[in-house]
């Protein structure tokens, strides 16, 4: 009953913060927001709403499986160990394989003193040059995507992550914007490519494991390219919320789902279609 602000309390063993997340009156439809934290980690959010001034779990029963269930707390502890295993090798090879475009380009718009020492510009390609390599290089981290982290839960990993990406992708089309509603469109199209080259690896590896291999590092590049459109376009979502259309937010979004998340249907076509190409380009037919 103290109003919008942050409060600590303890739970049993466990000493938490409680942080009411909305700014609002507590009236008798009031209803919040309430994150509870303990130290730098997020335990859970709850509804609450109010009723004269006082504030009141709506789910009583999930606020204590929260604190009291140990059960319930490995369990999430599970899921987000698997849904960080599965990023894992997305993360690391698709922002160094970045890294690396990103710096060539720094040399290319500096001309001829981009190549030479004179701008600094060519220090940064050649220490961005080992980062694909560095900490498993970026054809193993496909590997290990394709292999060993989209089996994880018989698939149910991979499934619920591109749920949520679907959900991150509804959210940009409900914004309502018209450049918002192109930038979901272009996003839609690059998930819907990711998920049928996903579903292709899944039947791959049931009866033609090399195949996936071969694909294997085109369908993490696409993988990584239709998530981080995802990303950015909620971003852009909640930033025209904020009534800021025109922010930086808006104009990254826009730019990558018109001019990166565009590749996203070739890919899938070269995952599911260019891996017997490379298992016929043996040693014995390349020295022919």
């Amino acid at each position: 009953d103290r109003g919008w602000g942050t409060y600590s309390k303890t739970f049993g063993p466990r000493h938490c913060t409680i942080v009411l997340a909305e700014a609002l009156p507590l009236s008798a439809d009031t209803r919040l927001l309430v994150t509870l934290t303990n130290g730098p980690s997020i335990i859970a959010s709850f509804p609450m709403t109010s009723k004269r001034g006082r504030l009141f779990l709506t789910d009583d029963d999930a606020w204590t499986r929260h604190i009291s269930d140990p059960a319930t707390r490995e369990r999430k502890k599970q899921l987000a160990a698997a849904r960080g295993a599965l990023l894992t090798p997305i993360a690391k090879a698709f922002s160094t394989d970045a890294s690396l475009e990103v710096a060539s380009m720094g040399v290319q718009v500096h001309g001829g003193m981009g190549f030479i020492e004179e701008t600094g510009a060519a220090q940064y390609l050649r220490d961005a040059r080992i980062l694909p390599i560095y900490e498993g290089t970026n054809g193993i981290q496909a590997i290990d995507l394709v292999t060993r982290k989209l089996p994880l839960g018989g698939g149910a990993v991979v499934k619920s992550y591109l749920d949520d990406l679907s959900d991150m992708v509804g959210e940009v089309a409900a914004s309502n914007h018209a450049d918002l509603l192109r930038v979901a469109e272009k996003l839609g199209i690059a998930l819907k490519a990711l998920a049928h080259a996903t579903h292709w690896m899944g039947e791959q590896l049931k009866g033609n494991p090399e195949a996936a291999l071969a694909s294997a590092t085109p369908y993490l590049r696409l993988f990584g390219i239709a998530a981080g459109g995802a990303y950015l376009g909620r971003s852009a979502a909640r930033a025209a919320q904020n009534g800021d259309l025109n922010g930086r937010a808006a104009l990254m979004a826009r730019y990558f789902a018109e001019s990166i998340a565009s590749e996203a249907p070739g890919l899938a076509e070269t995952v599911t279609s260019g891996a017997e190409a490379v298992l016929l380009a043996t040693p014995e037919r390349l020295g022919a």
